[in-house]
């Protein structure tokens, strides 16, 4: 072999050998970018399902806002709303026809863990209004329940009755 196919013989391996280190850099530097990408990729992915989940969330606290004052409404928000509670009662007993007195109120915790308030009414009037009134009390737009009820009907014309009731208070942090 003559020096100049020697020469060109050793300078084509060279490339060769710089094209094929070249060419597997490359494919490593792609693969290596490729996982970096995937990984960003999945990253993305997971935000935008946090953020459509926020978003839905939002626009149902934001659609359900008259639901909700509406079911915070059958309830005694704080202790103190039992005051109001008793207002509503004493303003319902003149229009039904009936003399309420309050005896006595007082909180107490169930088993449950509930905060009630124990309210305890006696009131008369006629049978009718009288009837009428615990009906009335029965279904106050407030989550309560009758624990008692002493009825005592002396003609149509005079009726007197006791009647023990417990509303729920809901305490939660806003």
């Amino acid at each position: 072999m003559s020096a100049l196919t020697i020469k060109n013989f050793i300078l084509a391996s060279t490339f060769l050998v710089l094209s094929a280190g070249g060419f597997f850099y490359m494919a490593n530097e792609i693969e290596r970018q490729g996982t970096v990408l995937l990984s960003r990729v999945e990253a993305l992915q997971i935000q935008q399902r946090q953020e459509n989940s926020f978003f839905r969330l939002q626009k149902t606290a934001e659609d359900s806002v008259e639901e909700r004052a509406e079911l915070t409404s059958y309830f005694l928000q704080k202790d103190s709303d039992s005051i109001t509670f008793l207002n509503q009662v004493e303003q319902l007993a003149p229009v039904a026809g009936i003399d309420l007195e309050t005896e006595s109120l007082r909180q107490f915790t169930d088993p449950q863990n509930q905060n009630w308030i124990q309210v305890d009414f006696s009131f008369s009037g006629t049978q009718r209004n009288v009837q009428n009134f615990v009906q009335v009390l029965e279904n106050i737009p407030y989550l309560s329940q009758i624990t008692a009820l002493s009825l005592s009907i002396d003609s149509a014309a005079a009726a007197e009755a006791r009647l023990s009731m417990q509303v729920l208070v809901l305490l939660y942090d806003e």
